[in-house]
């Protein structure tokens, strides 16, 4: 079975799962609250990116288009609070079971897991230098003309496994866009690597320095994106 540990939202990660709801493959969702402190920190931090007017935006004409009430190949879609919740199923997985952490809360405690289950994370951005939160924002705000979606092995500490591919995608639109492309291209990239799966090969990530986590941009970092690139 495929389990994806997330935290929903009706633009991003959404959009990842009905492009990979396309392939016809089974999977459960664990939904997380966003950012290990729910739907009102997950607002608050979109308001500041976006400002009141393009939070409006987003619930008016965007989200309505994007959300879905479910999934064809989703068995189960599963609210969980905190990861320790999770850790009778992780210590059951067999060798044919794949875990993709896709935008996870929280760290996920691979090293409870078989050592053969696939454990696959998906990072928006280059290894190690953009390691941490909001990859995408971060490649714009360095002015970036490509971003560049790493798919990579969960390591036990966050952005440190072993590197499968990077697949550059060119800086375009709105932030938004951006954004939501780059899951939607994820969501591709993720399917065709399972069905190949015993034919991965792997790259060590690029330790050249200590791995530094990224931080959410606060107001004047959002300040000196808006010039770079609309945001919605």
């Amino acid at each position: 079975m495929i389990y994806i540990i997330t935290q929903r939202d009706p633009f991003f990660i959404d959009s990842f799962l009905h492009t990979f709801d396309k392939y016809d493959i089974p999977f459960v969702v664990f939904d997380m609250p966003n950012f290990k402190q729910g739907k009102k920190a997950g607002i608050k931090r979109a308001i500041r990116l976006y400002g009141w007017l393009g939070f409006g935006r987003l619930i008016t004409k965007i989200a309505p288009k994007i959300f879905s009430s479910g999934f064809r190949n989703a068995t189960e879609i599963v609210k969980v609070k905190k990861m320790q919740d999770l850790h009778d199923i992780f210590s059951s997985l067999n060798d044919e079971d794949v875990v993709l952490s896709l935008s996870a809360p929280e760290r996920i405690p691979v090293e409870i897991m078989n050592s053969k289950t696939l454990k696959l994370n998906f990072h928006c951005g280059e290894l190690p230098t953009y390691a941490g939160m909001m990859p995408i924002f971060w490649q714009v705000h360095d002015g970036k003309k490509d971003i560049i979606i790493t798919l990579h092995h969960m390591a036990k500490d966050i952005d440190e496994g072993s590197i499968i591919s990077e697949t550059k995608l060119p800086v375009s639109q709105t932030f938004f866009k951006l954004s939501q492309k780059a899951k939607e291209v994820s969501a591709h990239i993720f399917a065709k690597t399972i069905m190949i799966r015993k034919e991965i090969k792997t790259t060590n990530i690029r330790q050249n320095k200590v791995v530094q986590l990224r931080k959410f941009p606060s107001k004047s970092d959002v300040a000196k994106v808006k010039p770079k690139i609309k945001m919605i």
